[in-house]
């Protein structure tokens, strides 16, 4: 007895050391280990609510600081009710040891500010709002309804001459947001831009936006009701008391863009490229936050025209129709990639651009996508102008200016970004082919004999025009090129080898070898703090950095992982992201012990997601059932017509094993494979489905 009393005090000495050298995750670590070595540890809950508190308060996130949210353990949905009583829980909890604890005196401001926030209505608000900008997790921004942008747009912009004073006032009403009044001419649109100012990686866009760069005469790109910058406007008289700048506003002129312009107009929506006229009816007073980036030094012309140019940056819609017209809501759908122009605009071959992808490891750097060195570039002809949303402002790298860049990379303003960015391009470059939008004209990839097989890596074709399975291994593919420091990757590990677990590069050891750190689960919620206890595996949560670093083999790792981050990069946000395939354990119970999975003899159900994650409601997703006949192609599962969906809360993503590679098929001439169908990486299938 003397001797366990022993071993629980050096426990609690360890822990208190730790909680002295404000190492508290290392504190919650032991804490955590000493429960399952000695349950008797005195005080092991309240210690713990004070290590969660202080590890919470660490988790900043740029530009929104501490998530008052997880400093009381609640989703950003609770009710006042749960918020007190969480609080007084908590109060409860940490007097006890008040004396007693390191930290705890600490913990307890910490919760004490946050109950003061959220249980004030008007600064809970102004916190979901700065949270909901900063953290990136919610869906694309919609039209602003509430009295806060409203007030925010009236600060920046206001109307101070109207030509015709009898314009009617029109109604925008849409079953996705509240009803606003706008004008016909909606020049002067509420924007939260002004709140939403992210953190740069190392050029600071807003140098351009400094109020000396301003001047009569010049036209500029401002952001719209989308927070995007696609309005153009022309600073008439600059009122440097308030730093105010009367603006006129272009209109676009939708017959010079060929016959789908006039469509697009009457749809209403918005012009990038064109020839564009001033609007004779309403000028405006705006402010320097609603100026995205400078178009032209001065005009000596009543038109201007605006089309991509050779080095720029633009935003183009993902799968663009014209279609659309018929039904805007598709276009609300759709998704963004970004592209860089290497040739300027031409009327009559359009233009040729390389696709972006973000470079792992950094918020707002972009590189041209390449396969093992190669990059594609395809023509935009002139037909398809429209599907460019907006320029976004770059600055290019020349090398060396940070660790993990290189000549050539592009820091974009985070302003111009759209939320949904689409980063999964493998397919991307032969739907555009497939649907005849571009023509491709040049591709240089050594192990791909066709376009097509680009979309269906698993597809060859034999002598007699058969298909057969010529799956190439993702492992085997892997060079060095395809690692930078700081990337995320999952990679093949446990007794069944699924990609499951998150390692961060370290650096890159040889042609076949790379050093890696590591990420642990750093479970929040009670629920997942038993579950990591039980020794179970999580994909889904929050993560934290180890410590100790191991080389692993480039055949170990399976794919990239694109996740949130901490200020500090000591912490990690993975859930899953829309578009996604995922394997979820079959008769999963929460309850779970560690004899209870079997990871030599589980089965899983393969899950597409449809939505991304958020706090509130999960992520949503539909079943996928094999095709038949084909092992690694997958469907979504019909029930007498209709598709599966299923709502997945925060609790239920421990049901979730790990995420699937996939590749949408677009058309495989001679199969039977619809479609639309998925073809999932064969290494990450679980034996048993």
């Amino acid at each position: 007895m003397d001797e366990e009393k022993t071993k629980v005090l050096r426990m609690r000495e360890a822990i208190e050391a730790k909680m002295h050298a404000r190492d508290y995750d290392a504190a919650r670590t032991l804490i955590l280990d000493a429960l399952k070595t000695s349950p008797r540890l005195a005080q092991a809950s309240e210690m713990l609510t004070v290590c969660e508190i202080l590890c919470s308060a660490e988790m900043e996130l740029p530009g929104s600081g501490i998530d008052w949210y997880w400093i009381l353990q609640l989703y950003s949905a609770a009710e006042p009710s749960a918020i007190e009583a969480q609080y007084q829980k908590i109060v409860s909890q940490l007097k006890r040891i008040m004396h007693d604890f390191p930290g705890t005196e600490l913990a307890l401001n910490f919760a004490t500010d946050a109950f003061s926030v959220l249980s004030d209505p008007e600064k809970r608000a102004a916190f979901d709002s700065k949270r909901e900008v900063f953290q990136n997790i919610t869906a694309k921004p919609t039209l602003p309804s509430s009295s806060s942008a409203k007030r925010a747009a009236e600060e920046d912009c206001s109307e101070v001459q109207t030509i015709d004073e009898k314009k009617q006032m029109k109604k925008i009403c849409t079953p996705e947001t509240s009803c606003i009044y706008d004008q016909v001419n909606p020049f002067c649109s509420p924007s939260a831009v002004a709140q939403k100012r992210p953190a740069k990686d190392f050029y600071d866009f807003e140098d351009d936006r400094k109020v000396d760069s301003f001047s009569e005469g010049q036209v500029w790109a401002t952001y719209d009701q989308e927070h995007m910058p696609r309005l153009y406007g022309k600073i008439d008289k600059i009122v440097p008391q308030k730093i105010l700048f009367y603006v006129t506003w272009f209109k676009a002129l939708p017959h010079d863009i060929g016959g789908k312009g006039r469509k697009w107009y009457d749809a209403g929506f918005p012009f990038a490229c064109g020839t564009f006229a001033p609007a004779k009816n309403t000028i405006t007073l705006c402010g320097p936050s609603r100026f995205s980036h400078m178009i032209s030094n001065c005009i000596n012309r009543d038109q201007i025209e605006v089309y991509p140019k050779n080095g720029e940056v633009w935003a183009i819609y993902r799968d663009w129709d014209s279609e659309w017209c018929s039904d805007p809501k598709m276009r609300d759908e759709c998704g963004f990639e970004m592209i860089e122009i290497l040739t300027d605009y031409s009327k009559d071959s359009g233009i040729k651009v390389a696709y972006l992808v973000r470079v792992e490891g950094f918020k707002n750097v972009f590189q041209r996508y390449s396969k093992r060195g190669n990059e594609l570039s395809f023509q935009i002809p002139v037909d398809k102008i429209l599907m460019f949303s907006h320029k976004v402002p770059s600055f290019r790298f020349v090398g060396g200016e940070m660790i993990g860049i290189s000549k050539g990379m592009l820091e974009l303003d985070p302003l111009a970004v759209p939320d949904n960015l689409v980063q999964d391009l493998s397919c991307a470059i032969v739907a555009l082919v497939d649907s005849g939008t571009v023509s491709i004209e040049e591709v240089n990839c050594s192990d791909e004999a066709s376009i097509s097989n680009m979309a269906n890596p698993s597809i060859s074709t034999t002598a007699n025009g058969e298909s057969s399975s010529g799956i190439k291994s993702r492992k085997s593919k892997l060079t060095p090129d395809d690692f930078s420091v700081d990337q995320v990757w999952a990679v093949y590990d446990g007794p069944d080898a699924m990609p499951r677990h998150y390692v961060k590069v370290v650096t890159i050891v040889s042609s076949t070898q790379v050093c890696v750190a590591f990420l642990e689960p750093h479970p929040m919620l009670d629920q997942e703090i038993q579950w990591v206890e039980e020794s179970l595996p999580m994909a889904c949560g929050v993560f934290r950095a180890g410590r100790s670093t191991t080389i692993l083999d480039m055949s170990k790792f399976s794919h990239t992982v694109n996740c949130e981050r901490s200020s500090k990069k000591l912490f990690y946000r993975i859930f899953p992201k829309r578009g996604e395939v995922w394997a979820m354990y079959k008769n999963w119970n929460i309850n779970w012990k560690n004899y209870d999975l079997n990871l030599n003899g589980y089965q899983c159900q393969m899950v597409e997601i449809l939505s991304d994650f958020s706090e509130e409601s999960g992520v949503s997703m539909c079943c996928l059932v094999e095709v038949q006949g084909y092992l690694t192609f997958f469907q979504r599962q019909m029930h007498n017509g209709f598709q599966l969906f299923k709502q997945v809360s925060r609790l239920e993503l421990l049901s979730f094993s790990h995420r699937i590679p996939a590749f949408t098929v677009l058309d495989i001439q001679n199969c039977d494979v619809p479609k639309g169908s998925l073809h999932l990486e064969p290494d990450a299938l679980p034996q048993s489905l």
